[in-house]
């Protein structure tokens, strides 16, 4: 079998269009949170433990 170029672009492509969706929808959330217009759920710090829900 032989491999080209684009063989080993696409899955290199997908990757970095994957990231940048990523990116942009923490991004985009953050905007959120900052703003005050998300859920509270959404505002909780990944770093910490959740805190119980009321």
């Amino acid at each position: 079998m032989e491999l080209t170029w684009v063989d080993l672009a696409q899955p290199a492509v997908a990757g970095l269009a994957g990231m940048l969706g990523v990116y942009a929808v923490e991004s985009a959330l953050g905007a959120l949170r900052r703003s005050g217009l998300c859920p509270e759920r959404w505002s909780r710090d990944r770093g910490r433990a959740a805190a119980p829900v009321r």
